[in-house]
């Protein structure tokens, strides 16, 4: 059952922007940008506490989270790679000597990047770094979770998703129809999406047996996103408005079905959920602001 009375955490007045908000242990993460500073903002969802971290002449992006742990890149007087613990509020800095840096996620110590053409595995306690796909042709953000890191390649006009188990150090190479979109990686599942012909499709894909199963597919625009505790969240374009509309579907990935549909939200803007809470930004022309919704 689903509690629908919303919880608006902090309107971002006078910022230019939220960045795309994530769930961390018990806690809503999300960075506010202005013209030379950012603002982490850690909201605990049980006890309703709020903790600000202000980074000053930098500007914060590109949010990941495991367990108690977010890492986000940032630029400005310096360029690197931000470790945060959300429930001490401790800050651990890379430095990158490189602009041509995006950061996939964290796994337990382990951080994914794809630096140029090459997909590097950075160890955060032995502070190396491990070169694990050097390709001409990667292309998006790498993912990690799970043991595994995910990137997506072009091989002859062919869209490949190569899957790297980090403790063996093996590749499994899979091929798709269409072109895929993004890829998220979901306990055992490398979930995708794809567009063949005009339509949309998400799937899922088991990497110990190799099964394939289509999750969804639409006519319509999908949108994956990331969630915790093994749930997948996508949102539908809806079609006829004079304003966005969207549905939210929340999918548990470990029972393959959906946990609820939510209809015709407009001006939502990146969600993400949990088993527990569903998390978006509502986006306005004057000011964003963020909700949390409570899963009973």
């Amino acid at each position: 059952m689903w509690n629908l009375s919303f919880n608006r955490i902090l309107p971002a007045r006078l910022m230019k922007e939220i960045e795309e908000p994530v769930l961390s242990a018990d806690n809503a993460v999300f960075i506010q940008n202005s013209l030379n500073n950012s603002k982490i903002t850690v909201y605990n969802v049980i006890t309703h506490k709020t903790r600000i971290l202000n980074m000053k002449n930098l500007i914060c992006f590109n949010v990941h989270s495991y367990d108690n742990k977010i890492v986000f890149e940032y630029s400005g007087n310096k360029r690197g790679i931000g470790i945060m613990d959300t429930n001490t509020m401790e800050l651990d800095e890379i430095e990158l000597s490189s602009s041509n840096v995006i950061l996939g996620g964290i796994w337990e110590n382990n951080i994914v990047l794809k630096r140029g053409y090459e997909i590097i595995l950075f160890d955060i306690n032995e502070n190396k770094e491990k070169s694990i796909g050097n390709y001409h042709h990667i292309f998006g953000t790498p993912v990690i979770g799970y043991g595994y890191c995910g990137w997506l390649q072009i091989f002859r006009d062919k869209c490949l998703i190569v899957i790297y188990d980090i403790k063996k150090n093996n590749r499994l190479v899979i091929t798709s129809r269409g072109y895929i979109n993004k890829i998220i990686m979901a306990d055992g599942y490398i979930v995708y999406q794809s567009c063949v012909n005009n339509k949309h499709y998400i799937y899922s894909y088991n990497i110990l047996n190799g099964q394939l199963i289509k999750i969804y597919e639409s006519n319509k625009w999908i949108e994956l996103y990331k969630g915790k505790d093994n749930t997948l969240v996508w949102t539908v374009k809806k079609d006829g408005h004079e304003t966005y509309m969207f549905d939210i579907h929340i999918y548990d990935i470990n029972n393959m079905k959906t946990i609820k549909t939510l209809q015709d939200y407009s001006s939502l803007i990146i969600p993400t959920a949990s088993k527990r809470h569903l998390l978006w930004i509502d986006g306005k022309k004057d000011r964003d602001s963020v909700f949390c919704m409570s899963i009973d």
